[in-house]
């Protein structure tokens, strides 16, 4: 059988093995003896046939690979054409101008950009100076994906700067302050969404530069966060020639203090911002009412946070009774064993919304709890390892307004303290538990003698979320308790139900109930807007 040659296509023999090299001969090698006449005669028959067949066996590997290396580079040009055939025939192209903008605003960071850090603990940061990056690379897919991008302002309204220090290149410098120039011309008049952060106590030239670039437009900022942790005072210090008294759109600002000047100062930058309603604080609080001066009367919501390196510093909560009309307080941090400052009851007459979160196994003082008084209070959401006693105070003191909870216990917690905690709120119509046991499902089925609910007789909608180990029956029996009055109850899909219990609860649809499995969101549900 012949094989044909990848070349040229001539047929070419498949060769015959070498001879083995004779016995005799390898013997020889190791001595200095000479051979025989016979196989000297035969030694050399060999040798000439072998010469002859390596100088073929040679000459054709040099073709072989010849052919090899012609091969590899129609390869390397059919590949070249394929990617760019594919390139240009790739149906992203066809795109019209309208897809194209509602993949950018896909794109787009919302001000939620600088929330995901309540979740995470830290705060997010986003370099929007990277080229390599999005909007950026956006930019880069063609002629048509760059016009569009260029044309579309608010696609590049998030602008994140991590400032440098002073051992950073004059190049690095000269860079960043001319990809933020251009960001800032291509976001035309949009509103822009700020963060800037800093690391480094030392002040010069080339970092101020940046800061004059990014302040020349707080007239547009919409939202900002700051993270200035060595030496804020001083830096907002720097910063309020440029911007105190410019800042006629800002509605958001989310400040991380780190450390107070030893040498005293306040933070005044923001006095004078018309629209700002949301505050955040990252950090501590010890003093922040001494430190920080804000239109505090326009503030409707407010968040604070930290972490476990903040959890020996005293928390003071008495600038919360500055915010008079403060509407929504959430609180997520790693708090401290005893330390709050706050000496006095906190009236917040129009808080509708107060979320606690004790982070990282931190235990929540009682005494955050009892100092908070709202006429107003709508919805209580609660993670926490804390004494039940204070959690029925408070809710007891809102219960004519209270209508719904959010409600996890943690520690040395058993059924009775969660059902004691329920009872507290009578008129509630939107319950969301998490961790809850076979012991509260039963209460929450139990009936009255006027085969009402003896618990919660007006709520509405019933959310468990795992972990938690529910026995079906028992479930269905409070569902089917409560079926009477139209009710949605839904489970994280993380809880475990049997088939046929899930088919019994689906079965109570026409006497009222609807039911549903949700994805688990138990972060979500404790930190969305009420």
């Amino acid at each position: 059988m012949t094989d044909t040659c990848p070349l040229c296509s001539s047929a070419v023999s498949p060769s015959t093995p070498p001879a083995p090299i004779s016995s005799e001969a390898e013997a020889l090698l190791g001595t200095n003896n000479p051979p025989s006449e016979h196989a000297r005669h035969t030694f050399g028959v060999n040798l000439v046939d072998s010469e002859t067949r390596l100088e073929d066996v040679t000459g054709r590997i040099a073709r072989l690979e010849e052919s090899l290396r012609i091969l590899r580079e129609e390869q390397s040009e059919l590949n070249r054409a394929v990617q760019t055939y594919r390139k240009v025939l790739h149906p992203i192209r066809l795109l019209p101008q309208e897809v194209l903008y509602g993949i950018f605003s896909a794109c787009i960071e919302p001000s939620g950009i600088m929330d995901t850090f309540l979740v995470q603990g830290r705060p997010y940061q986003k370099d929007s100076l990277d080229p390599a990056k999005p909007p950026w690379t956006l930019a880069q897919v063609s002629r048509a994906w760059r016009t569009a991008a260029i044309s579309y302002p608010s696609l590049w309204s998030y602008i994140g700067i991590q400032l440098p220090n002073s051992s950073t290149s004059e190049w690095h410098i000269n860079r960043m302050a001319a990809q933020l120039m251009l960001q800032l011309q291509r976001s035309q008049l949009h509103s822009l969404t700020v963060s800037l952060r800093s690391e480094y106590n030392e002040n010069h030239p080339r970092v101020d530069r940046l800061l004059l670039l990014i302040c020349s437009h707080s007239a547009r900022w919409d939202t900002l966060r700051t993270w200035f942790w060595t030496t804020p005072i001083e830096t907002f210090e720097a910063m309020s020639w440029m911007i105190k008294g410019n800042l006629p759109v800002l509605r958001r600002l989310y400040l991380e203090i780190g450390h107070h000047s030893q040498t005293g100062g306040t933070i005044d930058v923001f006095e004078f911002a018309p629209q700002l309603q949301d505050l955040m604080i990252w950090g501590r609080t010890a003093g922040l009412s001494d430190v920080l001066r804000l239109p505090w009367t326009q503030i409707t919501r407010f968040r604070g946070t930290s972490d476990k390196s903040e959890a020996r510093t005293s928390i003071d909560y008495d600038f919360l009774s500055k915010m008079m009309n403060l509407r929504e307080l959430v609180e997520i941090r790693h708090f401290p064993p005893t330390i709050v400052e706050s000496e006095t009851t906190l009236q917040l007459r129009s808080l509708q919304s107060l979320a606690i979160v004790a982070k990282e196994g931190s235990v929540l003082p009682s005494k955050v709890l009892d100092i908070i008084t709202s006429d107003n209070l709508l919805d209580f959401r609660l993670d926490a390892r804390t004494d039940p006693v204070s959690v029925a105070r408070l809710l007891t003191r809102s219960s004519a307004t209270i209508r719904s909870l959010s409600l996890r216990l943690l520690g040395d917690i058993n059924a009775a303290h969660v059902i004691r905690v329920l009872e507290c709120v009578p008129r509630l119509t939107s319950l969301s538990l998490r961790q809850v046991s076979d012991e509260v499902i039963m209460a929450l089925g139990e009936q009255s003698a006027s085969g009402k609910p003896r618990l919660l007789k007006d709520l509405e909608k019933l959310t468990l979320y795992a972990p938690c180990r529910i026995d079906g029956n028992i479930l269905f029996a409070m569902a089917m308790a409560r079926a009477r009055e139209p009710m949605t109850l839904c489970l994280d899909d993380n809880v475990t139900l049997q088939d046929d219990t899930r088919q019994e609860l689906e079965g109570l649809r026409r006497q009222g109930l609807n039911f549903c499995r949700i994805k688990p969101k138990w972060s979500q549900a404790l930190l969305e807007p009420y």
